[in-house]
């Protein structure tokens, strides 16, 4: 099953998500980069803004935006089972 979630959140929720595989793409980004994971959390479905996610984590607004976008990256990638799409996730891993 589809859904579309509210464009305030980015591109990538504004698209139609199958709930099943995001699900699962979150709990191997979890048991890879736990960090990553937190902020989609925060982000996708709490809906909190960068800079509330980098008080509640300790980081600052910037690092929270980099891991943001790493997270959305690496979880288009998995979602589309497309490998090695994302040069800003391939250059962090490598």
């Amino acid at each position: 099953r589809a859904f579309a979630q509210s464009t305030a959140v980015t591109k990538l929720t504004a698209r139609e998500v199958d709930l099943l595989g995001l699900d699962g793409a979150l709990e191997k980004l979890a048991a890879q980069e736990p960090e990553l994971a937190r902020v989609v959390d925060l982000r996708f479905f709490a809906g909190l803004e960068l800079a509330e996610i980098g008080t509640l984590v300790g980081r600052s607004e910037r690092q929270v935006r980099y891991d943001w976008t790493l997270a959305r990256c690496w979880l288009e990638r998995e979602l589309a089972e497309v490998r090695g799409t994302c040069m800003l996730y391939a250059a962090r891993r490598t």
